[in-house]
């Protein structure tokens, strides 16, 4: 597997996140869901998804999808003296790369590029337990692919 630098990393999510974006905005419209100021809100699964999808097609097949929810002493709080959220992001277990934290608010980045013990990340065997029962939605699987296949049909990607 070939190891990317957190610098390379960003260089090849920013056309990945421009693309997303507008996948995200046909998405909601799609599903009647609300227009929101922030286009990240609630894709944080789907995304994960696409990624290790395409990750894995681009031969970085080591990360994985973590996260979870408050009730499992998990997920992603954007400051110290925030509550925790139901989120989830892909990790290598040295790095996490989350492409909807900024849907918490401006104390998150729209790409974050993270150390795998950062404190805003949390993780508990129940919430491994509880992704893991989560399981591999189809219908999430299937549009993950689709989302992956657009974002390689349209950049160029290393």
């Amino acid at each position: 597997m070939i190891k990317l630098s957190a610098e390379k990393l960003h260089e090849i999510l920013r056309p990945i996140r421009e693309h997303l974006e507008g996948i995200w905005q046909n998405y909601r419209f799609e599903n009647d869901m609300p227009d929101t100021d922030i286009v990240s809100e609630g894709m944080c699964v789907l995304t994960s998804r696409t990624l290790l999808y395409l990750f894995n097609k681009l031969g970085h097949g080591d990360w994985y999808i973590e996260g979870g929810s408050p009730d499992f002493g998990a997920g992603y709080k954007p400051t110290g003296d925030e509550e925790w959220y139901w989120h989830t992001w892909i990790t290598n277990g040295e790095l996490i790369i989350d492409m909807t934290a900024d849907q918490f608010g401006m104390s998150s980045p729209e790409i974050l590029i993270a150390e795998y013990n950062d404190p805003r990340f949390r993780i508990s065997e129940a919430a491994r337990d509880d992704m893991r029962n989560y399981g591999d939605v189809e219908s999430d699987m299937f549009l993950a692919r689709m989302w992956a296949e657009s974002i390689l049909e349209n950049l160029s990607l290393p």
